[in-house]
């Protein structure tokens, strides 16, 4: 079963005002969750700082959108860790859909 991946950025925190620079983003709230298409899934969450950004490079608080975010916080967390979270919540999903022990009601209490 093919699990598909999604970022969601759930707050942002900004300096408002930094080298010339206003609102700058310095720190993110992100939501990781992955899904497969019997609708089983499993989330990671975490917040992350961000580094200062070049004024040649900077993107207005209003200009910016959701997959730009993702892709800092990504950068940030680094390919190595967003390769764990994928595991772990591939190995999650496979418990949800076959989970090794799972508790029963006492069959003399029916």
């Amino acid at each position: 079963m093919a699990i598909e991946y999604r970022w969601d950025i759930e707050n942002l925190e900004c300096i408002p005002s930094q080298d010339g620079l206003q609102d700058v983003v310095c720190k993110a709230s992100w939501k990781y969750s992955g899904s497969d298409e019997d609708m089983y899934s499993a989330t990671r969450f975490g917040i992350v700082d961000l580094p200062s950004p070049e004024s040649d490079s900077f993107i207005a608080y209003d200009q910016l959108d959701e997959s730009t975010v993702a892709l800092w916080v990504a950068e940030q967390i680094t390919a190595d860790r967003v390769l764990e979270m994928q595991t772990e919540i591939e190995q999650e999903i496979a418990a949800l859909r076959s989970p090794p022990a799972v508790t029963k009601p006492l069959p003399w209490r029916n």
